[in-house]
């Protein structure tokens, strides 16, 4: 039977590994959103340009109707493209905002797109590394996209609180619900999971057909954690 050294070794061996699986997804989304920039959003960005140029060439009105139709479906094309490289690698994060004020900005854009989408927030986290505040930020981040993209919900909720021993991030939607048994393998699930471990967090997903969807990641507060566990308790 192994000694309890032996069991923490083991623990922090699993956290290390699930800290590197969730920072090479966070440097793939960087790295992706930055050539959808870069590449993608320059080539379309000429095209724009060069269609509308071609408008005062046209020899017909057709001809210069189509030239118009090009530019501006270049123009829809690049402002869905800026929207999928926000989402992304969000400016808050690369700025180095607080955890708070990137999840404030995501429920505004939120709100934006038209839903209700409530945010309240209580006490807090400081990460010592900009990787973890990134992987909380994940967390919420997606949950906040299945409600908006596939649970049909109408009102959501993002909390922020401080519990007697954690930090908890909340996030609840009243959607269609589903059945959390059968999506246990989903990438997006696991994803998800391998973030909360990465901060020794606890991730729980309450759902049910009809009856919306909530869940829960319980950042510990405890003083005595490894540095390498990326936060700290608030000051």
């Amino acid at each position: 039977m192994p000694t309890d050294g032996r069991a923490i070794r083991g623990l922090e061996s699993l956290r290390d590994f699930d800290r590197r699986i969730a920072d090479a997804l966070e440097e793939q989304r960087r790295q992706i959103g930055l050539e959808l920039h870069d590449g993608v959003g320059q080539l379309l960005t000429a095209i724009r340009i060069r269609s509308q140029s071609l408008v005062e060439l046209a020899a017909s009105d057709a001809l210069r109707e189509e030239c118009l139709r090009l530019a501006e479906e270049a123009e829809q094309a690049l402002a869905l493209l800026r929207s999928i490289s926000i989402e992304l690698s969000p400016a808050g994060l690369v700025r180095g905002d607080t955890l708070r004020r990137a999840l404030e900005m995501l429920a505004e854009s939120t709100r934006n797109l038209g839903f209700d989408c409530q945010f309240s927030w209580s006490g807090g986290v400081r990460f010592a590394e900009a990787s973890a505040r990134a992987h909380a930020f994940r967390i919420v981040q997606e949950a906040l996209n299945n409600a908006v993209k596939h649970a049909a919900a109408r009102s959501i909720r993002i909390v922020g609180r401080t519990d007697a021993d954690a930090f908890v991030l909340v996030v609840a939607d009243d959607g269609i619900g589903f059945d959390v048994d059968r999506e246990t393998y989903t990438l997006g699930l696991q994803s998800r999971r391998h973030r909360a471990r990465s901060l020794g967090a606890a991730l729980t997903i309450e759902s049910r057909i009809g009856t919306g969807t909530t869940v829960t990641c319980r950042i510990p507060l405890g003083l005595d954690r490894p540095a390498q566990d990326a936060w700290r308790a608030p000051v």
